[in-house]
């Protein structure tokens, strides 16, 4: 009910409507703007903007649109009949209102014409008809409970699609779930084939390089046995050539077996 703010930002919503050339949202703001006014008590005003949006909405032929309309401009024609000139401001709403029925019942609007009956059952009763007034407040009723029973209807039916909306997103989110434990004790099993191949893996490597240092310390004791023997058939070698060296000295310094046998009967003929 901040009518003051209301009718700035229509105003602002018009003038942009108005620079895109928008007749339909130049026709809203104007219904709007009417109604801030006649919620003020500006009736003038009201019915100037309600006035306004009717012609743009015959332009636009649009039936809810006239309807609605029509229906605003009986409204404030009732108000105004209470200001002066009663009989032609009610004549003017009647004219209006029975429209605003017209359209709505061709267009089948249920709400427009539960509006259009409320209003003219107001406008009776405003002319002291009070049996055209009843009949058009029964029917008022009439679609105003057809409506509801519409509405509830309606959430029933919302509640109903809710509930197997809920009911198939359960099933599904359960065939997920177990689809996610299936693929959960897979990736676990994987794991577990994962870690003990990794581990067999890590025990061969371990083997392979156990075999490997053990191969290359026995390498490396042959190389060192070799070597040893090597250096010992080299200390032998020189050995046995000093043996045969000095076996050569003495063959050369010691005469042999037949000269000291000559030697010998020379020496002793007998």
């Amino acid at each position: 009910n901040k009518w003051p703010e209301a009718l700035e930002n229509y105003e602002a919503g018009r003038k942009i409507y108005l620079e895109l050339g928008n007749k339909q949202g130049i026709s809203m703001c104007d219904n709007n703007i009417g109604v801030v006014y006649e919620e003020q008590g500006e009736l003038k005003k009201a019915l100037e903007k309600y006035l306004a949006a009717l012609e743009i909405k015959k332009e636009l032929d649009d039936p809810e649109g006239l309807g609605a309309a029509h229906l605003s401009l009986g409204s404030v024609y009732i108000k105004l009949a209470a200001s002066g000139q009663k009989a032609e401001f009610l004549r003017k709403a009647k004219m209006n209102l029975e429209q605003a029925l017209a359209i709505s019942k061709s267009a089948n609007l249920k709400e427009e014409i539960r509006e259009s009956y409320n209003g003219l059952s107001t406008l009776y009763s405003e002319m002291a008809n009070p049996k055209a007034a009843l009949e058009n407040y029964k029917m008022y009723i009439l679609y105003r409970d057809s409506l509801q029973n519409e509405e509830n209807t309606k959430k029933t039916v919302q509640a109903q699609m809710q509930y197997e909306f809920d009911k198939k997103e359960a099933a599904v989110k359960l065939e997920q779930e177990k689809k996610d434990a299936i693929t959960a004790a897979e990736n676990r099993k994987q794991r577990i084939i994962l870690f003990a191949i990794s581990g067999f893996g890590l025990l061969v490597l371990g083997f392979a390089l156990f075999a490997y240092r053990s191969f290359l310390q026995k390498k490396k004791a042959n190389i060192a046995i070799s070597h040893q023997k090597h250096i010992i058939e080299e200390k032998q070698k020189e050995i046995l050539d000093s043996i045969y060296y000095a076996r050569r000295i003495q063959r050369s310094l010691l005469p042999n077996t037949k000269y000291i046998s000559k030697t010998l009967s020379r020496l002793h003929p007998n």
